[in-house]
């Protein structure tokens, strides 16, 4: 499950930021491999993703110690297209995660609405 917006400066018609937020999990896989997680929709540029443990998921069960960690496995970790994550835990221990990915965009694609106020003089 996951969420995607954008941030729009609308004084200045610049389209500044893509984000997406969502939730996954991940299970330890025998040969530790990672689980990749596709985006809804690609990025333009390659987001900056960061993960945070779900401890509320679950409340009644026994504590695993685990790691989560993004693993590239020859190749980035993160991409336009979607992220690989890896966990540090036994075999077959499932976490359920929250992400962030958000990429900063340098160059609006959406036209000026009108003439911009100009900026005080330091």
């Amino acid at each position: 499950m996951s969420q995607q917006g954008r941030l729009w400066d609308n004084e200045h018609g610049l389209h500044i930021a893509a984000i997406e937020a969502g939730t996954g999990s991940v299970t330890r896989l025998p040969n530790g491999g990672a689980t990749r997680f596709t985006f809804k929709t690609p990025f333009k540029k390659t987001p900056h993703v960061q993960l945070t443990s779900d401890f509320g998921t679950n409340t009644q069960r026994r504590y695993v110690p685990f790691q989560l960690y993004l693993l590239g496995n020859g190749a980035p970790a993160v991409d336009k297209e979607g992220f690989s994550v890896g966990i540090y835990s036994p075999v077959g221990h499932t976490e359920t995660f929250r992400y962030t990915a958000m990429t900063i965009l340098e160059k609006g694609n959406k036209p000026s609405p009108g003439p911009s106020k100009p900026r005080a003089k330091l």
